[in-house]
């Protein structure tokens, strides 16, 4: 049997992350209902567009409080993303997506690419990045995102 998503993460170039439910629509336009925005520019996540994200689902140790089948709590969803602006983040898709877990202003130009280690589900993820400055890097989130 197919597994049809019922949520949906999308980033823009204004710098949000919306969360959107898709099992639920507007009866008068049929959009997916947005659970949650980020907000943008100032005290946001980012002060630029977003290029790219990541989503990597981490375990702790507890049961699905989600109330959906199949679906992660929303706790424990973690979402790295990287920016027009020069930095990357990592929060947590709850309502609180604008606080970052961890930020940093490593890159010199544009993040183009970030991704969770495949082996990061656990509490302190390792990502890796790509810019514009021609650099590919590392970032352990346990450490100052600044170095």
């Amino acid at each position: 049997p197919s597994v049809v998503p019922s949520r949906l993460l999308t980033a823009g170039n204004d710098g949000t992350i919306c969360h959107w439910d898709l099992t639920s629509t507007s009866v008068q336009t049929g959009a997916p209902k947005l659970v949650c925005q980020s907000r943008n520019k100032k005290g946001g996540l980012h002060s630029g567009g977003i290029f790219s994200m990541d989503v990597s689902f981490h375990s702790s140790g507890g049961g699905n409080d989600s109330g959906q089948e199949g679906t992660p709590p929303s706790n424990n969803v973690w979402i790295a993303t990287g920016s027009k602006d020069k930095s990357i983040a990592i929060t947590m898709l709850d309502s609180t997506l604008d606080v970052p877990l961890w930020r940093s202003n490593f890159h010199r130009g544009k993040v183009g690419c970030v991704a969770f280690s495949s082996s990061s589900y656990s509490s302190n993820p390792l990502v890796a990045s790509a810019s514009d400055d021609g650099v590919v890097a590392i970032h352990d989130a346990r450490l100052d995102g600044t170095k």
